[in-house]
């Protein structure tokens, strides 16, 4: 199966009239359609620069990017970019910003006004879709740009730290509603951040840069044991990443449940009972659990992630990885 995004040995420098500065160094990764990737890194590491690169502002030096097995440039209209700061234009309504892609591209028809209008209302904005964007909440407005950005209709979503403007509070909030909307809507996106707890809350698939020249230091698979419903008996879990061993055994409320990680390779074993399961967001809309074909795995919110025994474990991965020498890794190519 193609992936929906592949990078091949993917490198990158700045040029000056100093010199050069090499800013990446053979990244390769997948995602595959309707994945969730997110890249951590060290400051300065290069991540923003990436995703420069996989939207098309940039061109790398040496590598291939390929969206559904093309060259990204016969691609590129498929690409959604939503950046740090919201840009809603005070002078426009909210739905007249949500509205600006399509109207640029002249494909501002009565169909996807309505279309607009619906997510509007779907996302809980559609009392405020004649308001200025100084009327809103940070929240709010970051919703207005997530659904601004996905009016069209994007193939692969890429997303730059979309909620480090934000206070911390509203931060998990708009991050639980934010991610719930990029699964429902089965889309495949790529964050990049500092926050490793944000991270682990959202993603299926982390990939661990170096400091610059950023390489690849680890590609870790998330995965987390389904939550118990009301009454419920809890699961079982068994997580592979690749280091230390190590175990753990929690009980949570219900009757109790077992979880064991450890640290061999790729790849991951899971089995879970689940309980009637729905969880409620704060944009107003009653989220039913999702389940896979294969599994029947319900598909967490981030903040049930956050509650889950196996996000402690992740995250002492990550800080440990993120600490470890990156003189381990050998010289750049």
């Amino acid at each position: 199966m193609v992936p929906k995004l592949e990078l091949k040995r993917v490198s990158y420098s700045y040029h000056s009239m100093e010199g050069e500065t090499p800013a990446l160094s053979a990244i390769s990764f997948t995602a595959d359609a309707g994945s969730y990737i997110a890249i951590v890194g060290p400051s300065g590491c290069g991540k923003s620069t990436l995703l420069s690169l996989l939207c098309g502002l940039a061109r790398p030096d040496e590598g291939d990017i390929l969206l559904d097995g093309k060259p990204l440039e016969q691609a590129r209209d498929t690409i959604g970019y939503m950046l740090q700061k919201d840009h809603l234009f005070e002078w426009r309504t909210i739905l007249s910003n949500v509205s600006l892609g399509l109207e640029i591209r002249r494909q501002l028809d009565p169909q996807n006004l309505s279309r607009l209008e619906q997510m509007l209302k779907t996302y809980g904005l559609e009392d405020f879709k004649d308001k200025r964007p100084s009327q809103l909440s940070g929240g709010m407005r970051q919703r207005a740009a997530l659904i601004r950005t996905l009016a069209l209709e994007p193939d692969l979503l890429l997303l730059d730290e979309p909620f480090s403007a934000l206070d911390y509070q509203t931060r998990l909030s708009v991050c639980d509603d934010i991610s719930s909307i990029i699964r429902e809507t089965k889309k495949t996106a790529i964050l990049v951040t500092h926050d490793l707890s944000e991270a682990i809350s959202v993603a299926d698939r982390i990939v661990i840069l170096s400091a610059r020249p950023a390489r690849v230091k680890r590609i870790l698979d998330l995965s987390f044991s389904s939550p118990s419903g009301p009454g419920g008996s809890g699961g079982a879990h068994a997580a592979s990443g690749g280091g230390s061993e190590g175990a753990h055994a929690a009980s949570d409320g219900g009757s109790g449940g077992a979880h064991a990680a450890s640290d061999r390779g790729p790849g991951g074993a899971h089995t879970a009972s689940d309980g009637d399961t729905a969880s409620t967001s704060t944009y107003g809309r009653a989220d039913t659990a999702q389940y896979s074909d294969a599994g029947s795995r319900h598909v967490m919110s981030s903040m049930e992630r956050r509650n889950a025994p196996e996000f402690s474990y992740y995250f002492n991965l990550l800080w440990k990885e993120l600490k470890t020498d990156d003189a381990a890794l050998g010289p750049t190519d």
